[in-house]
């Protein structure tokens, strides 16, 4: 139904349809997040510690 209105309003070939529309929108709102990504730096640091007579202590 949405395809025949297509090809009389913009162009002949084209199509689209109910399913159609919305596996493009979320490939388009994909990829708009995706180019509106920053990268943020991150670390994570693990050490393990140890002191004479004292048990030992892993942080994280």
């Amino acid at each position: 139904m949405v395809s025949p209105l297509l090809w009389k309003k913009i162009a002949r070939g084209l199509s689209a349809g109910r399913v159609q529309s919305v596996a493009v929108r979320l490939v388009v709102e994909r990829e708009r997040e995706i180019k509106a990504f920053v990268p943020e730096e991150y670390w994570e640091v693990d050490a393990s510690t140890t002191r004479r007579a004292v048990t030992p202590c892993r942080c994280r």
